[in-house]
């Protein structure tokens, strides 16, 4: 993105299960940080489902193709495959997702009208609702609202309190 987050996120990164097309997405503030990023991932899905990752589908992107990376994949019994350069039809779920995504951000964000430096937020709320609704029968229950107009009560003794102790 060419306007960064409040938190000086640029970037946004993708983990898709081809299977449950379930995903996890990160926002980061440079490259650098999708290998800590994806070991991180990696050790949370292998906690909550006690299975491993069997292969790495991604870019040639050199973050991915890194000697720490690749020996990381190796270690843990990880195949990556990686797609041709400059050409995303071979990686198609990543790129149906991310298109997915930006078209859910985009009309969350104009229809709320929201400023652009909030749009991190905005993709993580759409990955939530995204993973809530992976078929046509929908609980409308389980989503996550947005654009909802919030007030904050403030107890006025218990700010003179607070005062007054200073």
């Amino acid at each position: 993105m060419s306007v960064a987050t409040e938190n000086g996120n640029k970037y946004v990164l993708t983990f898709i299960d081809d299977y449950s097309r379930m995903c996890w997405v990160y926002l980061l503030k440079n490259k650098l940080q999708v290998f800590d990023v994806f070991k991180k991932n990696h050790l949370m899905i292998q906690n909550e489902t006690q299975r491993n990752v069997g292969i790495l589908r991604t870019n040639n992107d050199g973050e991915y193709t890194s000697h720490s990376f690749e020996q990381y994949l190796k270690d843990n019994g990880i195949k990556h495959h990686t797609t041709i350069p400059y050409n995303p039809q071979h990686n198609g779920v990543a790129e149906r997702m991310n298109r997915t995504f930006l078209n859910m951000v985009r009309s969350m964000m104009f229809f709320k009208n929201v400023k652009l430096m909030f749009w991190g937020e905005v993709v993580l709320c759409a990955t939530y609702n995204r993973n809530r609704c992976p078929s046509s029968v929908i609980n409308i229950n389980l989503l996550m609202k947005f654009g909802i107009i919030v007030f904050l009560l403030f107890n006025i003794l218990e700010s003179l309190v607070l005062y007054a102790m200073h």
